[in-house]
């Protein structure tokens, strides 16, 4: 006789296929024929498999298993992998007014601070590729400004050896301050691009510095980095969480890969898993340099004058406003001045002479040193906020296309439905080919601003919009089907990979 469980499991493929029962031989051994089965269902030899090949629990993974296995790898890629800008500092304690209102105030202090965590993973899991041009933006935006860190420091040290050179305590002094023994480095420099630098005084925090105004007070020795041991203890734990979180995503991937060498069913719920973590490791090399860095606080070595501030130009439309966050060049728009903390998608790409981008301001040559001469190597010395956008865009455009195409290894895959096979394809296009749609759209825009007195903006917003629309909507058909397909999984997809039940992992 079959096990109480057998006939509960039975019963409960019946009630999800919708189908009618009939009487089930018990035994075990005996294999259903064309003249005497035991379910009217078209799927028979699925089920038949099933219960042979999961007789042994150590053969088999559950349902359980799958999902947790899954969920837990898209956690580590839409929120361990993405590296949020510096939130703004914490209010002092209130300590006025009753217990409940205490509480209150808490609690609304609270849910603010998650309100910038709950949007960038919304974002992250619906359009994970605009995440990475943020994050590649922010890379490209370090990287420039990692020079100009090095180079400011070496003038700093410069000035401070001319004016104190007549007392050798105060030239000590002033390596100090310039920061002599330790550099500039690209974690520093994702420092100042994503927030990190604060102006303070008696009653709090101000506003954050930009790239320019650290580049400034490193020039004029009022900024040192922190050290490499205060960058090393305030990262352990960063680097915990960053450590398992990689382990976790290469670990999904190398069992979806296996799974398909070995003619194992991969469900469509691990397809769309294993196209985020393509997305992952991009992320991951983007912001490799990125370490948890604790704010400065700058109140005894500047005052708001040593800085320049400019004012910023302004939205003249929606379309503007649309297409300058969908390309990434959104950050000419933000007054720091009146900011207590970058916004959430700020990634630092301003001019470091204080003055916003312009489209055509593009400079490119050779580096000069201090004493004005060049190493004879042709680098870019500053990028544009256009430069840097069309870069990040292209790479992550890229990816895009890659993302997508992950999702047609289950072209082929088994769905309830033909009509859910077919939506999953069609979706699967859709993320393939939005990112060359929104290429040709900006291509088209600029053809007709060239030859019609038209805004720009207002065009490629027109553009994008429906575009915008169509790769959500084709984003939530393939999470919603990803889960939606778990009700009719072939016997294969509970098999699991022998070797991978030695190892503990999630």
């Amino acid at each position: 006789m079959l096990p109480l469980s057998s006939w509960t499991t039975s019963l409960v493929v019946i009630a999800l296929s919708g189908v009618d029962a009939r009487p089930v031989d018990t035994n075990i051994t005996s294999i259903p024929t064309a003249n005497n089965s035991s379910f009217q269902i078209s799927d028979l030899t699925n089920v038949t498999a099933a219960a042979q090949s999961c007789t042994d629990i150590k053969q088999c993974r559950t349902m359980d298993q799958i999902v947790v296995s899954c969920l837990v790898t898209i956690l580590a890629c839409v929120w361990f992998a993405v590296h949020r800008n510096v939130p703004a500092p914490k209010p002092k304690p209130y300590r006025h007014g009753n217990v409940f209102m205490q509480t209150v105030r808490r609690a609304r202090d609270l849910i603010l601070d998650q309100r910038e965590s709950a949007i960038v993973f919304v974002v992250a899991l619906l359009a994970p590729e605009w995440i990475l041009a943020w994050a590649l933006r922010q890379a490209i935006a370090a990287w420039n400004l990692t020079e100009k860190l090095e180079r400011a420091k070496l003038e700093a040290i410069k000035t401070q050896n001319k004016i104190y050179s007549m007392v050798s305590r105060l030239e000590r002094d002033a390596e100090a301050v310039a920061g002599s023994s330790d550099g500039w480095g690209m974690s520093h420099a994702f420092l100042a691009v994503m927030g990190g630098f604060l102006f303070y005084d008696g009653h709090g925090p101000l506003r954050p510095l930009s790239p320019n105004d650290v580049v400034e007070l490193v020039r004029r020795g009022h900024l040192v980095p922190p050290t490499a041991e205060e960058i090393s203890n305030q990262s352990k734990g960063d680097a915990l969480s960053k450590g398992v979180a990689i382990i976790q995503t290469l670990w999904f991937a190398m069992q979806c890969i296996v799974r398909h060498t070995e003619d194992l069913p991969v469900t469509s719920l691990e397809i769309m898993t294993l196209a985020y973590t393509v997305m992952t490791v991009a992320m991951y090399i983007a912001w490799w340099d990125i370490r948890k860095i604790p704010n400065m606080l700058l109140d005894y070595l500047c005052v708001l004058s040593d800085v320049d501030n400019r004012g910023t130009p302004d939205y003249h439309s929606i379309g503007e406003r649309i297409t300058n966050y969908v390309m990434g060049m959104q950050d000419r728009y933000v007054d720091l001045s009146k900011c207590k903390r970058v916004p959430t998608f700020w990634a630092g790409t301003i001019k470091f002479d204080g003055k916003p981008f312009k489209y055509d301001d593009r400079t490119f040559g050779e580096t000069p040193k201090l004493d004005g001469k060049t190493d004879g190597k042709t680098i870019i010395t500053d990028l544009n906020i256009a430069t840097v956008a069309t870069i990040a865009d292209k790479i992550a455009l890229f990816v895009a296309m890659v993302f997508g195409a992950v999702h047609c290894m289950a072209w082929y895959s088994e769905f309830q439905t033909h009509l859910e096979l077919q939506l999953w394809r069609s979706s699967a296009i859709t993320i393939i080919a939005v990112p060359v749609a929104f290429a040709v759209g900006y291509i088209v825009a600029v053809m007709i601003d060239d030859h019609v007195d038209f805004d720009i903006f207002l065009l490629i917003g027109a553009l994008y919009t429906p575009i915008a629309i169509i790769y959500v909507a084709a984003r939530l058909i393939l999470i919603i089907l990803s889960f939606t397909s778990l009700r009719a999984l072939p016997a294969g997809a509970y098999q699991t990979i022998q070797w991978t039940t030695y190892i503990p992992h999630i």
